[in-house]
């Protein structure tokens, strides 16, 4: 092969030679503008069009099976070589319009767009091919769609069995109300045999004593419009004059295949133990094996809701009658029986400790032995007695409770302020009235009579009774204190919690002296109020070290100036210097 030399050198000469034979030559320029390549890499001397690249070796991208049979001008631009990526999108028109991604190499291959694997395709999706689906044609789904588009959203099986689902009459999906989910009754490789896994919630026929029992669903399904509609007599052979019999009285029996299933839902012939949880305890408990008939207790062939206790018991009526004696609905008969025994055992009436009073649980538990200790009266149980028990003295009982509202020496009331049979301590007193449970008054009294001095009426109180009070030194203490007197129920407005309190109101309703510059400079009232019997009046200089005349001089020009605790306090109301 020449050398590039070698070929420039006979180009310029072929050009000397043409010129000098008057021959007008026109150059030729680089029609590829930049690229790396030397011209001899891709073309011959014998001519321009006949190129030979090697694309696989000298770039990143291998022209392999249909690509290489590809033109140089159908992926590039002669003039810019590095114009192309390697994606498929620069060369190749997106007929999914952007909708299944860029990255065609996900379903095609350099062998041809109509050559790719369905089925490794589908893997990656939400609908693998399985089944008959793996002979099915792209188009045979993915129909009616825009040009390229494969979406494919409805992956629902009756978006393309719908057809086959409303034409279906063995059996009529449509009349009998066949789930459109096909899969539930269906498999991929074949439409049928179908199958209804479901049905055995509904009635069991693929375990249980019907397994393997049919081949039709016909055989029990008689009406081929409604599958609804089924029969169990076409089958078993039950003699209507038997069965009857044998189901008597039993509450909503007829013979109907309907019937059969409300009260044999899974197939078997099951004795009634729904009575138990429905009725009564019969397979459990106390009664279980004691009888061998429903009409041990059902008396009344015809009517299975009548019943009788009394068959079975040795209950003698004056017993009973003594033993319930003002029971609250009690009679002697069967129904008022299952009333108060629905379960068949004997009841303590524990709910008595709930509904009204306590004697099974606290104080009272064990210290009585029948109802009449405390219900006096047989004959009305809303009538008892608290005093039959507790040696209540009246005169010592009215004394503990002397001045209580609304007491009185009766069991009833005692019942109202003691419903749980437990003493009382009144704690309500602190958070209502004033704190004798807790504060400085806890464990200071004894009896209620140490405040409350009159028994009669216990809003009335004392304070005086146990405060050493001496009323002159009250006075003097509280001298000046706007609507105070010597009265325990002044003291209780002014001290509800029986703290001695200081008179903070004083800092917003008047002059800060527990804030501010004053804070801490005094001890007593009398020292600014100097009058003990009236707080209106006040000094500001027993204690501020004022000269009047520097004073009188300081304030000179200063309108309504005057030498004068008042005038002081007039310009000065919080104490500090304006």
């Amino acid at each position: 092969m020449i050398s590039l030399d070698r070929m420039k050198q006979l180009l310029f000469m072929s050009a000397m030679i043409l010129l000098s034979m008057g021959v007008n030559a026109q150059v030729v320029n680089n029609p590829h503008g930049k690229i790396k390549f030397e011209c001899e890499t891709c073309h011959t001397t014998s001519s321009f069009s006949d190129v030979e690249f090697d694309h696989n070796n000298l770039t990143s991208f291998d022209l392999e099976e249909r690509h290489a049979h590809a033109e140089c001008v159908g992926c590039h631009n002669i003039k810019n070589f590095k114009g192309v990526t390697t994606d498929c999108l620069s060369c190749h028109t997106d007929v999914h319009e952007g909708k299944l991604g860029i990255d065609c190499t996900r379903c095609h291959t350099s062998r041809g767009w109509e050559v790719f694997d369905s089925h490794s395709i589908h893997e990656n999706t939400n609908f693998p091919l399985m089944g008959r689906h793996a002979l099915v044609d792209c188009l045979g789904c993915h129909t009616n769609l825009p040009r390229g588009d494969l979406s494919f959203p409805n992956l629902s099986c009756i978006s393309c069995h719908e057809t086959t689902y409303l034409e279906t009459t063995e059996p009529d999906h449509v009349a009998a109300g066949m789930p459109i989910d096909c899969q539930l009754c269906h498999q991929m490789h074949a439409f049928r045999p179908g199958r209804f896994p479901d049905h055995d919630p509904i009635f069991p026929i693929y375990n249980g004593k019907h397994s393997g029992e049919w081949g039709d669903c016909a055989e029990c399904h008689i009406d081929p419009s409604s599958y609804a509609i089924f029969s169990c007599v076409d089958c078993h052979e039950h003699n209507q004059g038997d069965t009857d019999p044998y189901h008597l009285s039993i509450p909503g029996y007829s013979y109907q295949s309907i019937a059969c299933y409300d009260c044999h839902p899974t197939g078997e012939a099951e004795p009634f133990i729904d009575h138990d949880a429905q009725s009564f305890p019969i397979y459990s408990g106390k009664h279980n094996d004691q009888w061998d008939q429903c009409a041990v207790c059902h008396v009344v062939p015809s009517d299975r809701r009548q019943f009788s206790c009394l068959q079975c018991h040795q209950h003698r009526q004056s017993e009973m009658d003594g033993k319930h004696g003002s029971m609250t609905g009690y009679s002697y008969l069967s129904s008022a029986c299952y009333d108060c025994h629905p379960t068949g055992e004997k009841g303590t009436f524990v709910a008595h400790d709930g509904q009204f009073f306590p004697i099974y649980s606290g104080i009272h538990n064990a210290q009585w032995q029948q109802c009449t200790e405390c219900h006096t009266t047989p004959s009305d149980r809303t009538q008892f007695s608290c005093f039959n028990c507790h040696k209540h003295n009246q005169t010592d009982t009215d004394a503990i409770h002397s001045g209580f509202a609304g007491y009185a020496y009766q069991s009833q009331l005692c019942l109202d302020c003691h419903p749980t049979g437990v003493r009382g301590s009144y704690v309500d007193h602190d958070a209502q009235f004033f704190p004798i449970f807790s504060g400085k008054h806890n464990n200071q009294w004894s009896q209620c009579s140490a405040c409350h001095t009159n028994p009669t009426d216990r809003k009335e109180f004392n304070c005086f009774t146990c405060h050493k009070h001496n009323q002159t030194d009250t006075d003097n203490t509280h001298s000046g204190m706007q609507g105070y007197s010597y009265l325990s129920p002044l003291c209780l407005d002014c001290h509800p919690d029986g703290q001695a309190g200081r008179f903070i109101a004083h800092d917003g309703q008047y002059f800060p002296i527990y804030s501010g510059k004053h804070r801490s400079k005094w001890s007593q009232c009398s020292t600014c109020h100097e009058v003990p019997g009236d707080r209106k009046q006040f000094t500001c200089f027993n204690c501020h070290e004022h000269n009047r005349t520097a004073m009188d001089d300081k304030h000179k020009g200063e309108s309504g100036y005057s030498y004068n605790s008042q005038v002081c306090y007039g310009c000065h109301a919080d104490g500090t210097k304006p």
